[in-house]
């Protein structure tokens, strides 16, 4: 009898029903558990990857722009997440003397799935022909001019002179305007020839093959001025040129210049060293970039060292 119910017990089919759900139960569990599992780790690690190369890629857009924009820094940065990586949006601005100016937001990609650095702009820059004139203006994307600076060794069709601007623009502001000079200075002859006037950035002699090639770009409009974004230079963002200040942004501007991992950037600070300039008063200063009032700009009409003045930023002083 005994053995007669066990066998029935063995081939009752509610029970084996049952014994069925249960074991899928447990398995269906345990695979959600593991995926769950998965899924947790691939987040937390996604997250860490992004992490670092938000990180990673915020640093490069911060030494980027401390090269390429005169007294550039990023003032509001936002990182997106993404998958092994993300999209970072951020605020470009300098200051003119103590004001914060925004000159343009951006945008870029980063990580291991990305499409091209900057292949993503919010806004953009633009230019027009100065008065139908050979002259190209170019701007920021929030509508600021973009100073532009004249070698000495160039010739030009028609040479800047947007200091006679000044008698156009109302007592109320601060101007910022970029200066180049007829022949190289060392920067301790600059506050000599200029005195007065407070300077926020020296344009150093360190031509890169890239401006060379934004050159013959620019000569489609008989323009062969070199834009601040293509300049190389010294901030001095206190308006003195006091021995510690222009010291202190020559050692900036060379770890800048070595930190990029950019190898024109890398040629640019080898020829430095080459040329013995580990010291900035050995460097030519080919021009500068100055700012004050109207009245205290004036002082620089007819200076006999200007070639040419390309204006800038112009803003409320409150």
């Amino acid at each position: 009898m005994e053995n007669n119910k066990s066998l029935e017990d063995i081939f009752d089919d509610n029970k084996l029903k049952k014994a069925i759900k249960k074991s899928k139960t447990k398995t269906f569990i345990k695979i959600i558990s593991i995926s769950l599992l998965i899924i947790i780790g691939c987040i937390i690690i996604n997250f860490k990857v992004f992490m670092k190369l938000g990180k990673k890629n915020y640093e490069f857009q911060e030494n980027f722009i401390k090269l390429t924009v005169p007294n550039g820094y990023i003032s509001k940065s936002n990182d997106i997440l993404g998958v092994l990586g993300g999209i970072n949006n951020y605020v470009l601005a300098r200051s003119i003397g103590n004001k914060p100016i925004i000159l343009e937001e951006g945008t870029t990609a980063f990580g291991y799935f990305k499409i091209p650095m900057y292949a993503i702009v919010r806004g953009g820059s633009g230019g027009t022909l100065d008065d139908n004139t050979t002259i190209h203006v170019n701007y920021w994307s929030n509508g600021y001019r973009k100073m532009e600076f004249a070698p000495p060794s160039k010739s030009f069709k028609k040479l800047k002179n947007d200091l006679k601007e000044l008698n156009n623009i109302s007592n109320d502001k601060i101007i910022e305007m970029a200066l180049s000079f007829d022949k190289p200075y060392n920067y301790m002859e600059i506050s000599k020839i200029i005195p007065n006037v407070k300077v926020s950035w020296l344009w150093i002699d360190a031509f890169k093959e890239e401006t060379k090639k934004l050159q013959l770009r620019d000569n489609l409009y008989d323009n062969p001025y070199i834009s601040e974004r293509e300049a190389l230079g010294i901030n001095t963002p206190g308006g003195y040129l006091s021995e510690h200040e222009v010291k202190f942004g020559y050692n900036e501007l060379l770890d800048n210049l070595k930190n990029t991992h950019l190898k024109m950037y890398a040629d640019v600070y080898k020829e430095l060293m080459d040329k013995g300039y580990t010291d900035p008063e050995k460097v030519p200063i080919l021009g500068v970039i100055v700012y004050g009032t109207k009245e205290e700009l004036k002082s620089l009409i007819d200076n006999p060292h200007i070639r040419t003045s390309s204006l800038g930023v112009v803003t409320n002083k409150y």
